[in-house]
């Protein structure tokens, strides 16, 4: 599972996290990306090493949790509103360019 920074509670002892910068197919570029849109530069990386381990994540702030499960093509999602997914799923973020974000309401990206 890559999950935000900050973002695990509790774990069992056989699961291992690394912190590194990179998505799926990403390095530096994309780490300072999601930097430039609030977002951490690293992401946390957890695996298990034996069956029925348990990791339990949650966001900073209060607010529901939903389990989007995606088989395919791209789904756009609001700023910082990104908690975890598996490994096979590339977290990018896009320039939305000046007009919009300036009459939406959001960032940039």
């Amino acid at each position: 599972v890559t999950a935000e920074v900050g973002a695990m509670l509790a774990m069992t002892p056989r699961i291992t996290v690394e912190t590194t910068s990179r998505s799926r197919g990403g390095g530096m570029l994309k780490g300072l990306k999601r930097m430039f849109s609030g977002e951490s530069y690293f992401l946390n990386h957890f695996t298990a090493h034996a069956p029925d381990q348990v990791l339990l994540i949650a966001p900073t702030l209060i607010g529901d949790i939903i389990h989007h499960k995606l088989t395919g093509g791209t789904l756009v999602v609001q700023g910082s509103s990104w908690l975890a997914s598996s490994p096979g799923i590339e977290i990018d973020t896009t320039w939305q360019g000046f007009s919009k974000a300036l009459f939406s309401g959001e960032s940039m990206f």
